[in-house]
C-alpha cells in the first residue's frame, strides 16, 4: 500500500549535516544492547584513480529519530585479510546477533564473486561497543565458496530460526 510508505531520509551525523559526503554509505543495520540503540554499516571512499576500501562503522541512534546519530562514527572492522581483500578491498552488508555474553556481527568481504565470502566480528556483551579494541576479527571467512560444494560466493547474511527450531542462514 503506498500510503504505508515514506520518502526516505538520509542519515545524518552527530552535528546535523550528511553521515558522509566522500563516497557512498551502504548496508545499515540497527540493533538493541543494555537500552542504547546502535546501527553499523558500510562506508566507502569514492577516489580516482582507485577507490578507497568499504569499512564498517557503529555509532549510536535516538531511536525517536533514528537517522540522526547521536555519538561520532566509529570504524571497527577494515579487509585488512587477504581473504576479505581478495579481489577488492571491502568489508560490508554487517547483520547481528546476540548469544550469551558475547555480540556477534557477520559481514561480506572482497567482491561480489567466487571470492565472496562472510567474515566475524565478535564483542563481550558488557564492551563498549564504540571502541574498537572491543570487537576482534576471525582471521579467515566463516563460509565460503569451498564451504558447501555447488554454491558460490555466500555473501550478504543473516540468520533466522526455522518451524523445527534449526538455526538457518540465509545468504546470497
Amino acid at each position: 500500500n503506498p500510503s504505508d510508505w515514506e520518502a526516505p531520509v538520509r542519515v545524518l551525523n552527530k552535528e546535523g549535516g550528511y553521515l558522509y559526503t566522500e563516497g557512498i554509505t551502504l548496508d545499515m543495520t540497527y540493533f538493541e544492547h543494555e537500552g542504547e540503540h546502535y546501527v553499523i554499516w558500510a562506508q566507502r571512499e569514492i577516489t580516482s584513480p582507485k577507490n578507497g576500501s568499504s569499512d564498517l562503522y557503529i555509532a549510536k541512534i535516538n531511536p525517536k529519530e533514528p537517522w540522526k546519530l547521536t555519538t561520532d562514527p566509529v570504524r571497527i572492522c577494515r579487509p585488512d585479510y587477504g581473504w576479505d581483500r581478495q579481489s577488492t578491498e571491502v568489508v560490508e552488508g554487517p547483520f547481528v546477533m546476540k548469544h550469551g555474553d558475547k555480540i556477534f556481527v557477520t559481514f561480506s568481504g572482497s567482491s561480489v564473486s567466487q571470492t565472496y565470502r562472510i567474515g566475524l566480528l565478535t564483542a563481550n556483551k558488557d564492551s563498549d561497543l564504540l571502541d574498537p579494541v572491543s570487537w576482534t576479527k576471525t582471521n579467515y571467512p566463516i563460509f565460503a565458496s569451498e564451504s558447501v560444494p555447488g554454491e558460490y560466493g555466500p555473501g550478504h547474511n543473516s540468520y533466522t530460526v526455522d518451524e523445527d527450531g534449526n538455526l538457518v542462514n540465509i545468504y546470497h
